[in-house]
């Protein structure tokens, strides 16, 4: 698998971090919340609490539960890192989890990092974003 990130023309760092799992059971992707602090560390420290929570299944996921629990498992893990750091509420990411069970592929996301299916040369938007903006389209 490939992956590519940019940081913008807006931005001066790049806060987005992505994992590949090596066997292709998995992909988390996160990227540091603008304008808050420390979006680096958030988007780091998401993807690695949710491939630990993907890799301890010790095997495919069995249903959309479990890549819950490893979102969950992320969104505990920057949130105890914005305590040590004394960032609470002002340290964030966004997250999306895509794992590939025996059956049928399982993923979950939040923010407005975006989930897309490729075939037959077309790119297809699955996952909506959670933001003011994308309410105020839905209504």
């Amino acid at each position: 698998m490939i992956s590519r990130s940019h940081q913008g023309l807006v931005r001066l760092n790049n806060e987005d971090c992505v994992h590949c799992d090596t066997q292709g059971r998995f992909v988390v992707l996160a990227d540091g919340m603008g304008g808050l602090l420390a979006g680096e560390v958030a988007s780091a420290v998401a993807v690695d609490a949710a491939c630990k929570g993907l890799r301890d299944l010790q095997g495919a996921p069995k249903d959309a539960a479990q890549v819950e629990v490893a979102m969950r498992r992320a969104n505990d893990a920057v949130t105890a890192r914005a305590k040590t750091m004394r960032y609470v509420g002002k340290m964030g990411t966004t997250l999306v989890v895509w794992a590939q069970g025996d059956n049928a592929a399982y993923y979950g996301h939040v923010g407005d990092s975006r989930l897309y299916t490729y075939s037959q040369s077309t790119l297809t938007q699955v996952t909506k974003d959670h933001t003011v903006a994308q309410r105020m389209v839905d209504d």
